[in-house]
């Protein structure tokens, strides 16, 4: 494709036909131009040939020329205006069946965004947003499309179970083992998939690629105890000897607290910060072989199968677990071991738990930041280097990012722009 560049302002007429109205339209658009930077557009070179030889043999007149792919519609070009001549400078439609109305172009790029801001907010885009119906319909189309993948996701965090109450009701007797599975979070890829199906080819390359981000630590999800317990074998759920599905399961809840203050929730925000830590301390203690998942025995009887015991105990409550986290590589000396440990026992007190107290947006900040120090510390004295802490959670938090714009705009590219050919009749 010829590429044509210019710094000018430009106008521009459609050429749909080459009736003797249309040319007698494009003279006097033509004479009343031949000081600007003018153009003729079609995607006939027949039209615009006849044209382009009226218009020098009746009246004289020279005129640049595009010439498009016939794969072209004629209708878009205007919202493609701007890519065409690949200039943000000012773009002017003079239409020749209008009387030479003239009608300012804006940039492609500001018209999708602005349709975006309207489908995300819930609104529809009408035609003063996009006057063409078939661009209207795609972007409304396409941008439902990834708002739905990106509130999939974001239900994940914050929202309400993927599945039916009584299969909720069925599961209430899952082990500490059943819950590392993540159920709900793999039926919420489930759902996204879904989504891949009838769109545009960009459309779903870009679900896709998505998808992978999301599914690329699945591996992690152990299938039995051992491969989480036992350190000598081969296993892809341990990484430098942690259990990596309790990281993951603490950027969960990580990116859950960031999403309830985004959501104005700070009540589940401050809890999902306790579960951050919580998570993340279950983890370290089976690293540390001082936790481990087995079946729990009272009184030579099972009581419990596959359970989260410490010294072959079941513990209930995070403050135990907490505590002897703190015993271990002077976890307990670290600078806001002690802020933590009294963010657990407010946790305890609050509406949503045991108590009347609630929390704040600036409490659970404050929380957060105590807790992400101290698991980046343990990380650190712990050699996780393989798949640290941090490194799980900037790609958790990259499937978040939406790229509305950029997918919205190369979905459009891929399917309406095609090849354009120029032809200048004076200097540029």
């Amino acid at each position: 494709m010829m590429k044509f560049k210019t710094t000018k302002e430009l106008y521009f007429s459609i050429l749909y036909d080459d009736s003797l109205d249309t040319k007698l339209s494009a003279a006097a658009a033509a004479d009343c131009f031949k000081d600007k930077l003018f153009f003729l557009i079609s995607n006939s070179s027949a039209i615009i040939e006849n044209v382009v030889a009226f218009l020098k043999n009746n009246a004289d007149l020279k005129c640049d020329i595009v010439l498009l792919d016939r794969n072209w519609l004629l209708d878009t070009v205007p919202f493609f205006i701007h890519d065409i001549f690949e200039s943000q400078i000012k773009i002017t439609q003079i239409i020749l069946e209008d009387n030479l109305s003239q009608k300012k172009i804006l940039p492609s790029k500001e018209v999708i965004n602005s349709a975006i801001s309207k489908l995300i907010s819930g609104e529809s885009v009408d035609a003063n947003t996009i006057s063409n119906p078939i661009i209207r319909n795609k972007i409304s189309n396409e941008v439902k499309v990834l708002i739905n993948a990106r509130n999939c996701i974001i239900n994940y965090y914050i929202g309400a179970s993927v599945f039916y109450p009584s299969v909720n009701i069925s599961k209430r007797t899952k082990t500490d083992f059943e819950g590392l599975k993540l159920e709900e979070y793999i039926t919420s890829l489930q759902d996204i998939k879904k989504l891949t199906n009838n769109n545009s080819l960009k459309i779903n390359q870009y679900l896709n690629k998505k998808l992978a981000t999301l599914g690329r630590y699945l591996p992690v999800v152990p299938q039995i105890p051992n491969d989480i317990i036992d350190k000598t074998r081969p296993s892809n759920s341990l990484h430098d000897g942690f259990p990596t599905i309790y990281k993951l399961l603490s950027c969960f809840q990580y990116k859950s607290a960031l999403l309830s203050i985004e959501y104005k929730n700070p009540n589940s925000a401050f809890l999902h910060s306790i579960r951050t830590i919580e998570t993340y301390i279950e983890g370290f203690l089976i690293y540390a072989n001082i936790a481990t998942i087995s079946d729990c025995y009272k009184r030579n009887a099972l009581f419990e199968k596959d359970a989260f015991l410490i010294n072959n105990q079941k513990v209930s409550g995070f403050g135990r677990k907490y505590a002897s986290a703190g015993n271990i590589n002077n976890i307990k000396n670290h600078k806001f071991y002690q802020n933590i440990r009294e963010m657990i026992d407010l946790r305890n007190k609050l509406y949503l738990t045991h108590g009347d107290m609630k929390a704040c947006s600036t409490l659970t900040k404050r929380s957060l930041n105590y807790i992400i120090a101290i698991i980046n510390h343990i990380d650190l004295v712990s050699n996780q280097k393989t798949l640290p802490w941090s490194k799980i959670y900037r790609d958790i938090d990259k499937s978040l990012r939406f790229d509305f714009y950029g997918v919205t705009k190369s979905s459009l590219s891929n399917s309406f722009i095609h090849e354009i050919y120029f032809q200048l009749h004076r200097d540029e």
